[in-house]
């Protein structure tokens, strides 16, 4: 069944085959270890490998360049230990967050708009890693937050304040991080 899941995986999504591959290499395991060919439950030097070898492809794979863009109306991007690149094009962009962990994450909300509410949120929370916001130049940036042994460079903030354009509220946690807003 697993294999199956694999295949179908592989074949539908275009984005990423990596679950499919690896539901693929779980189902052949179990299938082998049914079939008696081959007990890697009986093996104690073989979780370790695929453990390392695994933090070794997180280590080397980079997926510099390559933006995840998403019509979705609310944020969420988390990395931890990794990087990516995430763009929004939302027609009624409502917010969210983004949480950085030991890695970093650009964010580009320039094709985005606000409709409806002219104010929303977007929660940061950064603990050793860094954030690059992007904004339309017609949007107000307000920052707010606690920036510990931290950097936050603002490009935005310092023009003047329109009370008829939408209002972009950042509540941002930077512990030993970066973090730029800029249009």
């Amino acid at each position: 069944m697993l294999i199956v899941i694999g295949v179908y995986k592989l074949l539908t999504d275009s984005i990423s085959k990596t679950t499919g591959i690896i539901l693929i290499i779980i189902g052949g395991i179990f299938q082998l270890r049914n079939s008696q060919y081959f007990n890697i439950f009986e093996y104690n030097l073989f979780w370790p490998i695929v453990i390392i070898l695994i933090g070794v492809y997180v280590l080397f794979s980079s997926k510099d360049g390559v933006w995840k863009v998403s019509s979705k109306d609310t944020l969420g991007v988390f990395t931890l230990f990794s990087s990516s690149n995430n763009k929004n094009i939302s027609r009624n962009f409502k917010g969210g967050s983004i949480t950085v962990v030991f890695g970093g994450a650009d964010v580009d909300l320039r094709e985005a708009c606000i409709s409806g509410e002219q104010e929303i949120k977007i929660d940061v929370l950064i603990v050793f890693g860094e954030v690059n916001i992007c904004v339309p130049e017609e949007w107000n940036v307000i920052v707010k937050g606690t920036h510990i042994f931290a950097d936050c460079n603002d490009k935005v903030t310092k023009n003047k304040f329109d009370a008829d354009k939408p209002t972009l509220i950042i509540s941002s946690f930077v512990v030993f991080g970066e973090f730029k807003i800029k249009n």
